[in-house]
């Protein structure tokens, strides 16, 4: 029918979306690198939700994200990628034994086995947004190899690129 069209292209839009987007995020982050300009990611909004206790002595800030959560996924997936290319933790992606980043519902489970290096299986990659985070790192990694100064990349990442963070208190602002 009519509906499962509609519906069946607006994930189509919004895979092409993000798989543009994901091109883009490099794209822009590898010729700001290259020009030494400074790189702004945006803002994200950002909501206290609580703490959480990553080791024995230390109890982290959760927050909630309000809004920019898929720049941020997107820079988390990058920085992974960082790191496995390199074969080492250039980003440190967790405190204690909490995650950076933890995804809500659907993602979660997937993401954090992505995080931990674990090999993904066929029920994970039934789902489109997982198999879109898989992409975005094996694009990732196959861009980074084809710069000759990830050093200096890296450099750049926590010189050079800004992100402007917001903090609300209200449910209602979104």
């Amino acid at each position: 029918g009519n509906m499962e069209e509609k519906i069946m292209k607006q994930i189509k839009d919004s895979v092409k979306n993000y798989e543009n987007d994901t091109i883009e995020f490099l794209k822009d982050l590898i010729d700001a690198f290259k020009n030494n300009m400074p790189h702004y990611l945006g803002s994200i909004i950002l909501r206290k939700s609580g703490d959480k206790k990553c080791s024995r002595f230390s109890v982290y800030t959760v927050y909630e994200i309000i809004d920019g959560q898929q720049r941020l996924t997107t820079l988390i997936i990058l920085l992974k990628a960082i790191n496995d290319f390199l074969g080492e933790e250039v980003f440190s992606l967790k405190r204690g034994s909490c995650f950076v980043l933890e995804l809500g519902n659907l993602n979660e489970e997937f993401f954090k086995k992505f995080l931990r290096e674990e090999n993904f299986s066929d029920k994970d990659l039934k789902f489109l947004t997982n198999r879109l985070i898989r992409d975005a790192y094996e694009y990732f990694k196959a861009e980074l190899s084809k710069l000759n100064d990830i050093e200096n990349f890296i450099d750049f990442l926590y010189k050079k690129l800004f992100i402007v963070k917001t903090e609300v208190e209200d449910e209602k602002i979104s």
